[in-house]
């Protein structure tokens, strides 16, 4: 990267350079986290999907209804009555 390129990430990301290589980072970083933490975790997400199905991955959309259900507006009645 030269200077100038390093100048605009800088500035852009307010970091000095693009990410280190995973051989540069400490090893510590890439340890497994504890499995007590995991476990409790995983049992939590299991909790919780297990109370709420209708909020599982990908079934985020919004709640449907019909239009009959919709009480009309004063907008739809001057429509209407043009």
């Amino acid at each position: 990267m030269s200077p100038d390129q390093r100048k605009t990430f800088t500035a852009r990301t307010g970091t000095a350079g693009p990410p280190r290589r995973m051989e540069e980072l400490p090893a510590a970083s890439f340890e497994a986290p504890d499995p007590e933490v995991l476990d409790a975790r995983q049992a939590r997400i299991r909790e919780v999907r297990r109370k709420a199905p209708e909020l599982r991955e990908g079934d985020q959309a919004a709640p449907s209804f019909d239009v009959e259900d919709v009480p009309p507006t004063d907008s739809d009645e001057n429509e209407e009555g043009s």
